[in-house]
């Protein structure tokens, strides 16, 4: 599997964990004890998804597109 793909991959994985870590409730430690998470990982890719939604608008775009498995065609 492509770099790319895993790093799409990973990202949508992360960014349900995030939403469902909102949703909870709980703090980060526990949550991430309940789902067998590295804290030092759920706050790094928490740091890294809120740069990647700061970036320039169609730098998201193409980001996105690839996310949702569109494509820019």
């Amino acid at each position: 599997m492509a770099k790319h793909a895993r790093d799409v991959q990973l990202e949508r994985l992360w960014r349900r964990r995030l939403r469902d870590w909102r949703q909870s409730g709980l703090s980060v430690r526990y949550f991430c004890r309940q789902h067998a998470l590295s804290e030092p990982s759920f706050y790094s890719w928490r740091r890294e998804i809120a740069r990647r939604d700061r970036e320039p608008s169609a730098t998201r775009r193409v980001r996105d597109a690839a996310l949702s498995g569109s494509g820019l065609a």
